[in-house]
């Protein structure tokens, strides 16, 4: 078990924050959160929803609780700051995490698949 992991938000450009997992000055998992600004809408409040990317922990460290930790302080941000939803695109591997950290399918959104050229 790993005995000390700090993690930090990191601003990014392009409205984007990066979670690094920082254990012992050596970066050992991240993900990242990239932020929308939702349209404005008559009668409603202005806010922001966020899409949950590029997670990753090193494969010595994985099942040791990182992913939990970099998870929480960046659901700990989202909630903090008002976002109305937080997306992301799970591998089959992962869809078990994030279920235990509160994401359920999606059945509101469409996709659009670039034509093959």
């Amino acid at each position: 078990m790993i005995a000390q992991v700090d993690v930090i938000g990191v601003p990014m450009d392009l409205g984007a924050t990066w979670y690094p997992g920082i254990s012992y000055g050596r970066a050992i998992g991240m993900m990242n959160l990239a932020v929308f600004e939702r349209m404005p809408s008559p009668g409603r409040e202005p806010g922001c929803w966020g899409y949950l990317g590029n997670a990753f922990v090193l494969a010595e460290f994985r099942d040791q609780g990182v992913g939990q930790m970099l998870i929480d302080a960046l659901l700990h941000y989202a909630d903090d700051n008002g976002f109305a939803r937080v997306v992301l695109s799970p591998s089959e591997r992962s869809v078990p995490f994030y279920e235990r950290n509160g994401f359920r399918p999606a059945d509101a959104l469409l996709l659009r698949r670039l034509p093959a050229r």
